[in-house]
């Protein structure tokens, strides 16, 4: 008989997943923080979700959109409003047609205000995927800015007198990017965590119950 799956209640798993956030932060002052920030960014999307990122291919269905929607979308929706996340704006105007070019032939336009998907392009594509924080030619063509993201600690951000969210430049490496602050990312993240299960609509209690019971949490923690 095969082992019966463990999977925690609703406020147990909140906790665990604020735990598992604030053990970053024995990272801080390193990259590994923002990998481990935009891994959970797309965890707590998939958690919302129910499941995988993207619609499911039929044959009456074309290929799904890519989970950049998704994790940009769960970014706007969860991540503090009082922040910039959803309001701030770049300097210049995106250099390339849109997002999703690949999968729908149509691209999809970004206005100055895309820092969501430049955090799916630069955190979730360049740096979990390849350790860096300059896109793909593949990505630029569906929107991603080159170098729309610096990376930086707090007590970096003191000495320079930066601020979360700040606008920034350093040409000509850098020229139009938004100022990550690791711990205060973080704090935002957790933050996200708290809204998501503070959801109580039916859909979302559903698909986090599902999510949880399809692929519970490491056990023992």
């Amino acid at each position: 008989m095969p082992p019966r799956k463990r999977t925690y209640g609703r406020n147990k798993s909140r906790d665990y997943l604020i735990a598992e956030a604030n053990s970053l932060r024995a990272m801080r002052g390193t990259f590994w923080i923002f990998i481990g920030i935009s891994t959970l960014i797309e965890y707590l999307a998939r958690l919302e979700k129910g499941g995988s990122l993207g619609n499911k291919r039929t044959k009456k269905m074309p290929p799904p959109p890519d989970s950049m929607e998704e994790y940009a979308s769960f970014i706007r929706r969860r991540f503090p409003k009082r922040k910039k996340y959803k309001s701030f704006e770049y300097v210049l105007s995106s250099p390339t047609p849109g997002a999703n070019l690949r999968n729908t032939g149509k691209p999809i336009p970004l206005t100055r205000k895309d820092l969501p998907e430049q955090m799916y392009y630069v955190m979730r594509c360049g740096l979990v995927h390849s350790f860096s924080l300059a896109v793909s030619s593949r990505e630029r063509k569906n929107g991603a800015r080159p170098r729309s993201i610096t990376i930086n600690s707090r007590l970096d951000a003191k000495a320079a007198g930066m601020r979360h969210l700040d606008n920034f430049s350093r040409p000509p490496e850098v020229t139009d990017a938004a100022y990550f602050v690791d711990e205060d990312l973080l704090d935002d993240l957790i933050t996200a965590i708290k809204n998501l299960f503070r959801d109580n609509s039916p859909s979302v209690k559903k698909n986090i119950s599902k999510l949880l019971r399809d692929e519970p949490f490491i056990w023992p923690y």
